[in-house]
């Protein structure tokens, strides 16, 4: 293995994909098909986070209008906001709408929607928030009788592998053909069509056929 490869990604990194791969040279093919696997997660997974994040904006935006707000749902600072929200989300929201320039032209809302990160929409589905927004709004994201926790347990579980493949972590070991399954599942969640004019787009098991 080059020592600039060695030197780069550490020892201590690359020792356990040598050891799973038996040689150094396996080890390489391995950790270069795992970076692969990462990519192609990160963009399965994209297709479920963008899906769900304006799924839950629609859906909180019409909670909105139930009240006598004029402003937009993703102000922390409109009056109705502040007693719905968990401290750290009210946090996510201002963070977000700080990365914005002023006087940009663009429509607010929808840059702050992409500002938020991923973890933020899945909290929106914990149990804190069951009777403040799953059961006048959110639910209506999901099919008719979703379980709040199933959904919630599903974006955490998908979070996480997000994470995991965002920070280049081993992957190998995974259950590859279970995985893609939840993802096209939750995408069904979202809406079938969506999840058929999807799926065929997901390069999952065409990396999967190619490890070495």
């Amino acid at each position: 293995m080059d020592p600039a490869v060695v030197r780069l990604l550490t020892p201590e990194r690359l020792a356990r994909y040598v050891r799973v791969g038996g040689s150094e040279r396996a080890g390489w093919e391995l950790y270069v098909w795992n970076s692969q696997m990462c990519s192609a997660y990160l963009e399965a997974l994209s297709w479920v986070e963008v899906g769900l994040r304006n799924a839950t904006a629609d859906q909180m935006d019409q909670l909105r209008r139930t009240t006598d707000s004029i402003g937009d749902w993703l102000d922390p600072e409109e009056e109705w906001f502040q007693p719905w929200f968990q401290p750290g989300s009210v946090q996510n929201l201002r963070q977000a709408r700080s990365q914005i320039p002023r006087g940009s032209g663009a429509p607010v809302a929808g840059r702050v929607i992409a500002e938020l990160m991923f973890g933020f929409w899945v909290r929106l589905y914990s149990r804190y928030y069951t009777d403040s927004l799953w059961t006048p709004a959110l639910h209506r994201a999901f099919p008719v009788g979703m379980a709040r926790s199933a959904v919630h347990e599903r974006l955490l579980l998908l979070n996480r592998l997000r994470n995991r493949v965002a920070h280049h972590e081993p992957v190998f070991e995974q259950d590859h053909e279970r995985n893609r399954e939840l993802i096209v599942e939750a995408l069904s969640w979202l809406d079938s069509g969506y999840a058929q004019a999807v799926e065929p787009e997901l390069r999952l098991t065409t990396v999967l056929a190619q490890r070495p």
